[in-house]
């Protein structure tokens, strides 16, 4: 599967997606806030990467690190991006 059509999916099917790498300390910090405003998330972990998510990522939505946080399928943007927020739990609660 491309990685256009697994993003597209990972998107479609889970309201927070983070596109992560184990051993990166900003990953495990946007992890561990999420976990600590008990929002349910998948987390998909690229340490190898077979399908160029990270690549696709930096070329469709010009973010080019890790973690990438998208929230109803809409890049939120990085860790400090998701530290920053004032209201993660009002913006996952959205309907619109």
């Amino acid at each position: 599967m491309s990685a256009a059509k697994t993003l597209q999916k990972l998107l479609s099917e889970n309201t927070i997606v983070v596109i992560s790498k184990s051993w990166c300390p900003y990953c495990r910090a946007a992890k561990q806030r999420l976990q600590q405003l008990n929002l349910n998330f998948l987390a998909v972990e690229i340490d190898s990467d077979p399908e160029g998510l990270q690549a696709y990522i930096r070329q469709t939505y010009n973010h080019s690190t890790v973690p990438a946080i998208f929230i109803h399928a809409k890049l939120l943007g990085g860790n400090s991006d998701l530290q920053a927020h004032p209201n993660i739990v009002g913006l996952v609660n959205q309907t619109d």
